[in-house]
Parts: structure tokens; sequence; C-alpha cells
């Protein structure tokens, strides 16, 4: 006999179904509630052993940091265990009942069928244990939205200040930013001592600054810029903010690269190799996919990145419509931007991408057929193994 466990996580709780079957039937089954301790684990796993199968499939769905806390104790365990996608189990609720009834023992019982369902047509790959990378991956997008808001925030605050200095840099250099941080509105940095403004903006530079000290006291001595003590006192907390946030940024982007390094050293070298994608972009997408092996096809690994057509069909009538943009956009980003740095560094994908556009695709769609051609490549330099091989000018494969 083969069990089936579906687990469905909330915060405080989680819910276990313990479906038992035998051959193609279901011969017993027991759904209870634990409470997410160690009281809780223990009750759960002295249930597990007082049933009688065997052989055990443990299955939940994907709920960030709640299910991870699960799926960890449960790897640790002799049994195959399977992240589940929270849209493939809904899919598959819907096609047992159209009750719109849903409850913590519904969504577990449900997740025990589907594993079974899956189970019978041999479409189940464990999912393998492994360091959290895509935490880190999302950690670092979280801290590059709180840049660039902590970014605009400064350059809003300085227009208030020093409108005329706001408009001459397009990104603030540290020197900027230093001096800032101790004469932070124009009519202070008129009245500094011109020595003290030459050795703040000299200070970590290793060519010419980018403004000289004559130069930049004469924009402020000529400015329209206001004394406000409140937005002063605003602008130095925010460029206090953005140095905290970038060594921040700095500290997970370096972990995450030596990590996935460590993990995957062979695609990772591969993947660097290849002109424009540099250690960062790699580290994201290997972290991302995390092993393409856990995908059946390349069009299953498409899907997930959400790259694959929509469509439409009924009897003779089918409509192909925009991307389905069903899967991880964290990781359709990432193909985005490592699309741009290809186009602009191969000629295999730059000829793709003129190709497209001379068909009267737009940017930022064009970019997208790309990327879904991106992905294709990676997928197979990472099953195969084998090194990426641009193509003569004119003879790129579209």
């Amino acid at each position: 006999m083969t069990g089936f466990i579906g687990i469905d996580v909330a915060k405080d709780s989680f819910t276990a179904a313990f479906l038992i079957t035998n051959k193609l039937n279901i011969a017993q089954e027991t759904i209870l509630s634990f409470s997410v301790d160690q009281n809780g684990w223990q009750s759960f796993l002295k249930t597990w052993q007082s049933l009688p199968a065997q052989n055990w499939i443990v299955g939940l769905e994907a709920s960030g940091p709640y299910s991870q806390l699960l799926l960890r104790h449960l790897q640790t365990l002799p049994y195959p265990v399977h992240m589940l996608s929270p849209l493939q189990v809904r899919k598959f609720r819907q096609s047992q009942s159209l009750r719109k009834t849903k409850t913590d023992p519904i969504d577990a019982h449900t997740i025990a069928l589907f594993l079974h369902h899956q189970h019978l047509q041999g479409s189940l790959k464990p999912t393998p244990p492994s360091p959290n990378l895509r935490h880190l991956v999302r950690l670092q997008e979280q801290l590059t939205s709180q840049l660039v808001q902590v970014q605009n925030q400064i350059r809003q605050t300085l227009y208030l200040l020093f409108p005329e200095l706001e408009r001459r840099f397009a990104r603030f250099p540290k020197a900027i930013r230093r001096l800032l941080a101790c004469y932070p509105s124009a009519k202070q940095i008129a009245k500094a001592n011109p020595d003290h403004i030459r050795t703040l903006l000299a200070q970590g530079q290793g060519s010419a600054p980018a403004i000289s000290a004559a130069e930049l006291q004469d924009l402020a001595s000529s400015s329209l810029g206001l004394e406000d003590q409140m937005a002063s006192l605003h602008l130095k907390h925010l460029l206090s903010l953005w140095e905290s946030i970038e060594k921040q940024h700095h500290e997970v982007s370096h972990t995450l690269q030596a990590q996935t390094r460590l993990r995957y050293p062979q695609a990772w070298q591969i993947m660097t190799q290849i002109p424009g994608l540099g250690p960062n972009l790699v580290a994201r997408f290997l972290a991302l996919v995390e092993d393409p092996n856990r995908f059946p096809s390349r069009k299953a690994l498409i899907a997930y990145a959400g790259l694959d057509p929509s469509v439409h069909q009924s009897g003779r009538f089918q409509v192909t419509s925009r991307l389905s943009k069903r899967g991880d956009p964290l990781l359709r980003k990432v193909l985005f931007l490592m699309a741009q740095a290809l186009i602009r560094y191969t000629h295999r994908f730059h000829q793709a991408f003129q190709y497209y556009r001379q068909q009267g695709r737009r940017y930022r769609e064009a970019v997208m057929i790309v990327a879904r051609k991106v992905l294709v490549v990676l997928y197979a330099l990472w099953t195969r193994m084998a090194p990426f091989q641009d193509t003569a000018p004119d003879s790129a494969s579209l």
C-alpha cells in the first residue's frame, strides 16, 4: 500500500490529510490538524507512524516562509517531499468539484488527492533539499526597490534645497553624497570652507571630481534653493538610509553569488562565460530555476517563467494571445534583463531581436520573445553542460 500526505499550511497550524491507497482505490483516510511547534510536530510524526502504509509521498503548497519551515523538517525524513504549485492544486480542486467551499481539511485532502493523481501519471519529482537561495534573490529585489525609493525621495528633497545640483547629476556619486551629508543645502555649501569642500569632493576619488569645489560653490551662491531645517534633516536621514541599504544590498549580492557558485559550479562556469551575462544575473537565474531536471521539458520551464502564450480554442476557432504571465514574475524579469544584455553582446540574439523589430514588433515585445529564446538556450546548456557558441553575424539562428 502507498500512502499520500497532503499538508495545508497556516501560520500557527497545519492540517494533514493521510490517504492510504490499495492499487487505485483509497482504503483509509485520516485528516488531523497540528500546531506549528515541537509538540505539534511530534504529534504529527506519531500519527504518521501509526498508519500501516510502507511507502509514503508527501506534498504541500508553496506558501513562502510558512511552507519552508515544514519543508525543511520533512526533508530530513526518508520519504520524497514535493513542493506544489498553488495554481496547479487550485485547478485540480476546480476539476474535482464546482462547490466553493474552502476549509483547511478540504485543502489538505485536495493536495493528497493531487499527489495520488500525479503519482499515477508518473509526473511527480521530489523537491531537492537546497539552501534558501530564492529568498536571497527576493531579498535582493526588495533592497533594490527600497534603494530606488530612497533615491527618488533624495532627488525630491534636494530639489527644494539645491535644485541646480539635483539637475546636474543623473546619479549622485559618493563624493556628492558625502558633501550633502555635511552641507545639505545650497546656502550651507555657499558659506562652507572651500578647503573642506575640496577635501570632501576628493575623498575616495581615483580621478578628478565630477565637479570642482569652486564651481560647486558658485552654483550654490546663485541657487534658488531654500534654507529649510526640516528638509535638511530629512535629506541627511535619507543619505544615511541610502548608505545602509547599499551596504546590505552588497552583502546579499555577494552571499548569493558565492552560494550559487558553490551549489552550481559547472552551470556557473558555463553561463558566466557567455558575453553580457555577469555574475549577478547568472546567480539570480540559477537560484530561481534551482534545478532544470525538475522540469519534464523545456516547455514546462517556459510555462514556469510565464513566457508561454495563452491559447483559446473552441472547435475550429483558435486564438494565440499574449504571454500567460502565470509563472514566476521575478524569473521573467531576470530573463528580460538577460535578453537585453545578450542582444547587445551576442550576434545570435542581436539578429533575432532585429528580425522581430523589422516585423513591426514593439521593443518590449521583441525583447520578451528573445527572453524566451534565451531561456531555451540556457536550459539546453545547463542540462547538457555544454558551452555557449555564438553564431556568425550573417548566420544567427532565429
